[in-house]
């Protein structure tokens, strides 16, 4: 799940099904962008130091 930074933060986040999310509104409404892509099995993360 991600942010970006506009006035009102979108939001953005991926399943391990294979859909893709996005919400325009602070999480008020989510819209689908996309439902077949290849399902996740393993996620690495890294923070910058």
């Amino acid at each position: 799940m991600t942010g970006d930074r506009e006035a009102s933060v979108g939001l953005y986040f991926g399943t391990t099904s294979g859909e893709l999310w996005q919400s325009r509104d602070e999480g008020e409404h989510w819209d689908c962008l996309a439902c077949h892509l290849p399902e996740i099995y393993a996620l690495e993360t890294a923070y910058p130091r």
